[in-house]
């Protein structure tokens, strides 16, 4: 069940849902309860210039009758996970050919069966800066609060070069405890595209494991 409401500028979507799975007769009974959010915000929206600004959260409840509790058949790490608690803040930069998109996520986790604490705290960020070199503006829907994908403005098939961006991104990971695996990535690339909806990707990335999961 879900209810959605789009304006110019502000925007709301809000839902709850659940699901049964039977995973070859190895689970009973399992069962999510969930509920989702999201609001957006689109203080500028013109030719040139995009700003939004973003809040979603989810809860997720989880049940589990499997008869053996020490191979829990859903988990994020060696331990079962019963209840989950995310809250995320976005932003969204758009000046004519350049972007940049960051989102805080903070998620709780209660587990089932960890030796130690049952609840975990853990923060991710991640952030990216695209340049279209070419000159294309990235789409941008306020009704919606989504973005991505550029029209290619000289195609191939046009006798053009297509479309060419440059993306440096960033994502970090914090692993408070030993049950969830902390990282942090680095990424830098070159995209291009020759037509709409096709893209060819060159990057290097160098990926750490802050912690031991």
């Amino acid at each position: 069940v879900n209810y959605a409401y789009r304006g110019d500028k502000l925007g709301l979507s809000l839902g709850v849902y659940g699901n049964g799975v039977d995973n070859e007769g190895k689970v009973n009974n399992y069962v999510n309860y969930n509920t989702a959010g999201r609001v957006w915000y689109s203080a500028v929206n013109t030719d040139e210039t995009a700003v939004m600004l973003g809040l979603n959260s989810m809860f997720q409840s989880m049940k589990d009758n499997q008869e053996d509790p020490l191979t829990p058949s859903y988990s994020y790490s060696a331990y079962a996970v019963n209840k989950q608690f995310n809250i995320g803040v976005e932003l969204f930069l758009q000046y004519k050919s350049v972007y940049l998109a960051a989102e805080y996520l903070n998620a709780s986790f209660e587990f089932e069966n960890a030796p130690s604490s049952k609840y975990v705290t853990t923060d991710a960020l991640s952030a990216e800066l695209v340049w279209n070199v070419t000159g294309e503006k990235t789409y941008y829907d306020a009704q919606y609060g989504v973005y991505g994908g550029v029209t290619v403005a000289n195609p191939v098939s046009e006798g053009g070069l297509g479309a060419l961006q440059l993306v440096a991104r960033y994502s970090y990971a914090d692993n408070q405890d030993n049950y969830l695996l902390g990282t942090e990535d680095y990424t830098l690339g070159i995209n291009w595209l020759p037509e709409d909806n096709v893209k060819v990707l060159l990057g290097y990335s160098k990926v750490t494991d802050k912690d031991f999961a």
